[in-house]
């Protein structure tokens, strides 16, 4: 992987953040999903936010093996959501070296941890988690 410039992070983290905040909604209810059916704390969740165009195609299908790329000519979604507890992050962290540091970021307890990768870069965001309210 190239070494970047400070211009081209600062680019690739502004793009990521953007590419974060136009899926905040999604990825705060496949956080509440898995909540409820598997019975997880935030803390034991990692969720991802993989643009689909991009190198990065193969943390996909590591998770979701049955994720078929889209095709060119088709409308398509510009990011795939994924959700995946802490051992698939170091998992993940070990099959990505160069970004081990960024993927094994520690957050703040009760926040969700929120990885976001493009072509551009590789970063993390903490996201406030959906308040459950049972009746």
């Amino acid at each position: 992987m190239d070494i970047m410039t400070s211009d081209e992070e600062r680019e690739g983290a502004e793009y990521n953040l953007e590419l974060f905040k136009d899926y905040v909604h999604e990825l705060r209810q496949l956080a509440s999903d898995a909540t409820l059916e598997l019975g997880l704390l935030n803390d034991d969740l990692v969720l991802a936010c993989i643009e689909v165009d991009s190198d990065w195609v193969d943390i996909i299908k590591m998770f979701k093996p049955e994720y078929e790329e889209p095709d060119a000519e088709v409308d398509f979604e510009k990011a795939e959501l994924l959700c995946f507890t802490s051992e698939g992050c170091q998992e993940l962290a070990h099959c990505c070296p160069d970004f081990a540091e960024v993927i094994n970021t520690e957050i703040r307890s009760g926040m969700l941890k929120v990885l976001v990768f493009s072509e551009l870069y590789c970063s993390v965001f903490e996201l406030e988690p959906k308040k459950i309210v049972l009746h």
